[in-house]
This record gives structure tokens, C-alpha cells and sequence, in this order.
């Protein structure tokens, strides 16, 4: 059964946040709610809560790594009172730590979550709640041995695992290359084991989310892509609540970030048609994913298969015979198209039948690359000074993108449709 959930993480941070998260909600696009205990609103957010309990779920947004805790937690907290770690602190500290110290950290973290489960479980009457965690900190091993603990009186409805499928955004790209991604592995690293030990004690649970890799910066297209990849029940975590300036003076942690403009893109993005278009459209039968991940890793191999032999020919030419480098550059383009095509052709898109015409299309983009290729070693290496091998390696980079582009929309397109 398909079945999306969409989630508002940080209610009942401040006023300001919750006031633009029941924006989201009374537009009609977030079904839940993920509330901070130790939030500075925490009783408007639940009474604003109790008007939409009819059609908003509620969750408990388990917190060790921002603001003040609930309990007293020296282990846990500054000279300030704030919670010290972050999560890669947090599990630094406990697993390096001596066995008896170890034991008494995870007696402060014990003390603290059930404290903050237990203020949202009594404000709303003693029923089921969903769990997650700020900054996703309720997979984290120990943390979460104390949620399965919990279980037993508790009775979760929902426990959120953030395990997401790696969808691939050209106009998104920067964010493949930041700390987005590290967060990504390590949290489908520990999704994989907290699904198991969340399936044998019983809790619903997601079968995968949407919100790590683009976490805070969510999109249409981000969205339908991850869709696309998706079975099953699905929760996708927004943050569209937006602080105003002096509010968070007494919060600590990243501060910023509730700032960040990308709080108000997000709130417009779950008001959008776009969005819950997509959102039917997953419901109804799936999403066809706009790039094919797979072939995106075989186009890359097969250009570095190719890239290669069009580099050794480079240099063995220039360095042994002598020719120009850019007569070199040449006749080692000529030749890696011939290794290019076979493998773009019969291992990228899979085009076995015999189509002459592909081979004068190909022929005729790499006739166009070739001056292309020509005319960027000579601009490198002629006018910013750089090596002639290191200006071939930059050019094939640039050239792949727009081969990448011309060979899955026009001369393989059939192929790359199937």
C-alpha cells in the first residue's frame, strides 16, 4: 500500500515557528506534527494542536542535542545548562567513555527521554504518539534501546527511520557534495539495524523518508524524485517553521538554521499544487524517476573507460612522437569514441538492436566535441596557463555533462526510456 505522511519537525520551538508550521497545516498539506518537549511554546503548541486533532497527527520530537533538557543532566549539559554534544559527540563521548561512566550517561539520556515523552503523553491525555528525533538522534543505538524500552507502557503509533533512497537532482547538485551527504550514509547506515529492532518489538514504522540528504531545503523536484524511488509508506520530513530574530536567544545549537530563508520555500512548497499533485500521483500507482541513478554510474564509468584511453593516446603522442598536443588531443577524441560509443551503446542504455542511424548521430555530437574539446585544451592551456593534460581532464568533465544529456534525451532516448 502506498501511503505518504508529511511531517513538520521543531513545534513548539518558539511562537514564531509554530504559527508558520499551522500555516502548512491549515493549507491542508502536512498530516503531522513533530513536537519539542523542551520547546519554549510547548502548551500553545498543544492547544493549538487539540483544534486540528481530527485531522493532525502528533509526534514527539526527542531532543538531546539543542536547548535545555528537561531534567537535571550534568552529563548531559554545559556550564550553561544547554545540551553540550551533537550527535557525532554524543556517541563519542558514550562509546569512549569507561563502562561505569558509559552506564551513567545512559541513565542521564534514559531520564531525559522518558521525560520528554511523558510531558507530551500527559498533555495529550495518555494517547499513542509518534517518535522521531531532532537531528535524527533517536537511531542512535543507546538512544533508541531506551525508546524500545519504552514501548512496553508507552505504545508508540509511529517511530520514524530515516532510511532514504538516493535520488539524484541535476539542478540540485551542489548538495551532493556537502555535509548533507555524510548525514545521508550515516543515517541509512543506522536505519538498516533500527528497522530490525523496531520490526521485532512490533512499532509501525516507514518503510523510507524523504528529508536527510536535503534536509531544511526540500523542493518539488527533490520530492518527486525520491518518490519515484519509493514503495510503501513513505514520511517526508519539512521544517517550514520559521523563527523570528529574538526569540532564540536563550536556545542553543544552530541557531541559524531557523532563520534560514529556505523555512518560508518550503511552506510555499507544501502549499503548491506541484506538491500535492505529487503527492497523488505516488498514491495512485507511483512515479517514474526523471534520472535513472544506475545508468548515471554506468554513463560515468564507461566516459572514465574512455576518458582514459583518450588520455593515454594524449600523452603517449605528445611525450613519444612528438605530435602537437593538440593534433594529440584529437586522434585520442577519434579513437575513445569508438570505445565511448560501444559502451554508452550496448551498457548505459542497453541499445542492442542494430540502429545505423545512432552511430552518425553519436558520430555527429562527437564531431561537434571534438572542436569543443580542441578549443577548450588550447583556451586552458594557451591563456590560464595550465598543464595540456590537466586542461583534457577539465574539458572531458564539461563535455561528458552535455554528451550525458544529448545521448539519454535524443540518440538513446528510446533506450533510456525503458
Amino acid at each position: 500500500m502506498r501511503r505518504v505522511a508529511v511531517t513538520a519537525d521543531d513545534y513548539g520551538l518558539t511562537r514564531a515557528v509554530t504559527d508558520t508550521v499551522l500555516e502548512a497545516v491549515d493549507c491542508g498539506a502536512l498530516t503531522r506534527v513533530s513536537i519539542l518537549a523542551n520547546g519554549f511554546v510547548f502548551d500553545y503548541a498543544v492547544a493549538e494542536y487539540m483544534k486540528r486533532q481530527d485531522r493532525l497527527e502528533i509526534g514527539v520530537h526527542v531532543n538531546l542535542t539543542e536547548g535545555r533538557p528537561l531534567t537535571r543532566a550534568p552529563l548531559l549539559t554545559d556550564a550553561n545548562g544547554f545540551f553540550r554534544y551533537t550527535p557525532q559527540g554524543l556517541l563519542a563521548v558514550y562509546f569512549f567513555s569507561f563502562p561505569a561512566a558509559r552506564a551513567a550517561i545512559y541513565a542521564a539520556i534514559q531520564a531525559e527521554v522518558e521525560a520528554q515523552v511523558e510531558k507530551v503523553q500527559t498533555a495529550l491525555g495518555g494517547h499513542a504518539i509518534a517518535v522521531d528525533g531532532h537531528q535524527h538522534i533517536h537511531v542512535i543505538p543507546f538512544v533508541l534501546d531506551v525508546l524500545l524500552d519504552m514501548h512496553a507502557r508507552s505504545r508508540f503509533a509511529h517511530i520514524r527511520i530515516p532510511y532514504e533512497h538516493f535520488a539524484l537532482v541535476f539542478g540540485r547538485i551542489g548538495a551532493y557534495f556537502g555535509k548533507g551527504m555524510f548525514r545521508f550514509l550515516a543515517l541509512n547506515a543506522l536505519s538498516h539495524r533500527a528497522k530490525e529492532r523496531v520490526r521485532a518489538v512490533g512499532i509501525p514504522h516507514n518503510d523510507s523518508f524523504i528529508g536527510t540528504l536535503f534536509s531544511g531545503r526540500l523542493s518539488v523536484d527533490v520530492v518527486a524524485e525520491a518518490l519515484a524511488l519509493s514503495r510503501g509508506v513513505v514520511e517526508i520530513g519539512t521544517h517550514p517553521g520559521s523563527a523570528d530574530r529574538q526569540e532564540l536567544s536563550g536556545w542553543s545549537g544552530d541557531v541559524a538554521w531557523h532563520y534560514s530563508p529556505w523555512r518560508q520555500y518550503e511552506r510555499n512548497m507544501l502549499a503548491s499544487a506541484d506538491f500535492r499533485e505529487t503527492l497523488a500521483a505516488y498514491v495512485a500507482g507511483g512515479l517514474s524517476p526523471r534520472t535513472d541513478v544506475r545508468r548515471v554510474v554506468k554513463f560515468v564509468l564507461s566516459g572514465t573507460g574512455a576518458a582514459l584511453v583518450h588520455i593515454s593516446i594524449l600523452y603517449m603522442l605528445t611525450e613519444y612522437f612528438g605530435l602537437w598536443y593538440i593534433a594529440s588531443a584529437t586522434v585520442g577524441w577519434i579513437i575513445a569514441f569508438f570505445v565511448s560509443f560501444a559502451l554508452q551503446r550496448f551498457w548505459t542504455f542497453g541499445d542492442r538492436p542494430s540502429r545505423a542511424g545512432h552511430v552518425l548521430q553519436y558520430g555527429l555530437l562527437q564531431a561537434g566535441n571534438i572542436v569543443l574539446n580542441a578549443l577548450g585544451v588550447a583556451i586552458l592551456t594557451e591563456y590560464l596557463s595550465l598543464w595540456y593534460i590537466a586542461s583534457q581532464v577539465v574539458v572531458i568533465g564539461l563535455v561528458a555533462a552535455w554528451t550525458y544529456a544529448a545521448s539519454s534525451r535524443i540518440i538513446f532516448a528510446h533506450a533510456a526510456a525503458r
